[in-house]
């Protein structure tokens, strides 16, 4: 009788260093668990911090592109703005023959004219060189 109860006892004292143990694992396996709920918050976090890169790259590019794009804008207007230049230089080279070419008629006027005619055919006055060739030659030169 007292060795079934020493046996009883020690049967439950095991049971109760078993069930000891399977808290322990069980503690362990809660731990764990903990764990790998921490690592994929990491991840998800690792996750957003990669997207948030991504985006600001994008964004970065997109700044880029915009500005390139002003620096095409700029050029194309620098363009426009010599073309203008230039076609004001012609302009002014326009007004300066028809300056010239009014300047030869009224000096055609003059020789022409009755008084100047006899002195120029008298060779008394004398045209200057450069307006010449603009009016008919004169008789005897």
């Amino acid at each position: 009788m007292v060795a079934k109860t020493v046996g009883t006892a020690a049967k439950a004292a095991g049971m109760v260093g078993k069930a000891v143990g399977t808290a322990a694992k069980a503690a362990g396996m809660v731990g764990k668990a903990v764990g790998m709920a921490a690592k994929a918050a990491g991840m998800v976090g690792k996750a957003v911090g990669t997207a948030a890169k991504a985006a600001g790259m994008v964004g970065k590019a997109v700044g880029t592109v915009g500005k390139a794009a002003g620096m095409v804008a700029k050029a194309a207007g620098m363009v426009t703005k010599a073309a203008r230049t230039v076609g004001k230089a012609v302009g002014m080279v326009a007004k300066a023959v028809g300056t010239a070419a009014k300047a030869a008629r009224t000096v055609g006027m003059v020789a022409g004219s009755r008084i100047f005619r006899p002195l120029l055919q008298q060779n008394k006055v004398t045209l200057p060189f450069i307006f010449r060739p603009f009016f008919y030659k004169i008789e005897g030169e």
